[in-house]
């Protein structure tokens, strides 16, 4: 979340070339598949019995992170 913020900022401010437009768009849409993850495993939990985590689910989610703390170091620089 807060890259994406970072990211809309920076994209925002004066001189946004398309490079820091692309940075913004992919943190927001990282942000929502992170979210809707996030969201899908949340539901899961709440039955009597949890069934696992899928280990694309845990891919998916680890991925996201990571991508979004990549974006969040080249918005700062």
């Amino acid at each position: 979340m807060v890259a994406a913020l970072l990211a809309g900022k920076q994209a925002l401010n004066g001189g946004s070339g398309p490079l820091a437009l692309l940075a913004a768009g992919l943190s927001l849409v990282l942000w929502l598949v992170f979210v809707l993850v996030a969201g899908r495993r949340i539901r899961a939990l709440a039955s009597a019995r949890p069934r696992p985590m899928r280990r694309a689910t845990a891919f998916g989610a680890v991925g996201c992170t990571i991508a979004l703390a990549v974006f969040a170091v080249a918005v700062v620089r």
